[in-house]
């Protein structure tokens, strides 16, 4: 399915527009996994916000009864000059969860990055990245989340042809508890000034 913007809406004062963060309502067919994809609200870039929430009202296929309610947020809503250069993403909103962003700013490097040190022991619920580049030919980018023990918590793979704004799901590994976190990103064969990652890591009190 696809982006119907005569079921988007707003729910909050939009005169304050890049000022406050606003709040949408969106009533839609589409599973979230679609809603969640790369570029799916792409059409309403240049209303939306980074850290505005939407309500997606999920209906059935008769559009009569709203059967569940989801909060997401805009996390990335970015544009460069050229062909397939947007990336609007908007990630599910959990409840009592944090969202920490870390930027790679070179993606042809391997590197690491580490989440800030939690007070108390948290789970990682959740990990996404959002590529703010190209990748071409044979390359590829593995995406990592890693507890101190190093335990893989959370991974995933980006593989070319991947263009400007492609999102990257990471998925669970093995469940660990931990205050201190890395993120490393290991690519292969990815040329230099092929662009940045943006990777977004949901922890949750253990």
């Amino acid at each position: 399915m696809a982006f119907n913007k005569l079921y988007f809406s707003s729910i909050s004062n939009q005169q304050v527009s890049g000022e406050r963060i606003q709040t949408w309502q969106y009533e839609s067919t589409d599973p979230i996994s679609d809603l969640t994809a790369a570029n799916y609200f792409a059409e309403m870039r240049n209303s939306l916000k980074v850290n505005d929430l939407i309500w997606v009202v999920q209906m059935d296929a008769a559009r009569r009864v709203a059967q569940s309610r989801t909060q997401l947020t805009v996390r990335v809503n970015e544009a460069i000059d050229g062909p397939n250069a947007v990336a609007v993403t908007a990630l599910p909103e959990l409840s009592d969860a944090t969202t920490t962003v870390l930027d790679f700013p070179d993606i042809s490097a391997t590197a690491n990055q580490a989440l800030p040190t939690f007070p108390a022991a948290v789970r990682v619920v959740g990990a996404y990245a959002v590529l703010l580049g190209e990748l071409s030919g044979s390359s590829s980018l593995a995406v990592s989340v890693r507890s101190s023990d190093p335990t893989t918590v959370y991974s995933g793979t980006l593989t070319a042809p991947a263009t400007y704004g492609a999102e990257l799901t990471l998925t669970a590994g093995t469940a660990d508890t931990d205050t201190a976190y890395t993120v490393t990103l290991t690519p292969t064969s990815v040329p230099a000034n092929s662009g940045a990652l943006r990777v977004f890591v949901q922890t949750r009190a253990a």
